[in-house]
């Protein structure tokens, strides 16, 4: 099965058992019940998109577009499939996404223990400006 992004458009109780796996290790406790996990699936804004292989939501990321700028958080990729190109094609298809909705940049902002995610940034074309890693698209 092939690599696939999109916004999900309503809750599965498989993918509330892959956010609790995706968001393990970043977030409490407490951001990952069904019922704090319901609620950011059927938010509007800032929207989740998650990235599915072999029927299984594998990373996510948030996405929240005004104006002309669109901001990204909590992008996550599951520890199992680190360095195998998921993120890489999550950040893609996210970018493309805040294009055709009509952000003309993409920034994101780092907490201390996101800071390894720097290099990956640079490798996707990001700079860092006053705090908040940017890209035109």
């Amino acid at each position: 099965m092939r690599l696939s992004v999109f916004h999900p458009q309503q809750v599965e109780s498989q993918l509330l058992i892959d956010l609790k796996k995706i968001y393990a290790s970043v977030w409490p406790q407490n951001q990952l019940t069904d019922a704090a996990l319901n609620s950011l699936i059927e938010q509007q804004q800032p929207s989740l998109y998650v990235a599915m292989f072999n029927e299984r939501h594998i990373a996510a990321a948030l996405l929240n577009i005004v104006g002309s700028t669109a901001n990204l958080s909590h992008f996550t990729v599951r520890d199992l499939t680190r360095r195998r190109g998921v993120g890489k094609y999550l950040l893609t298809q996210l970018e493309l996404i805040a294009k055709a909705q009509g952000a003309t940049t993409i920034m994101t902002t780092l907490n201390e223990q996101e800071q390894p995610f720097s290099g990956f940034l640079v490798a996707m074309g990001y700079e860092e400006q006053n705090g908040k890693w940017c890209k035109a698209l």
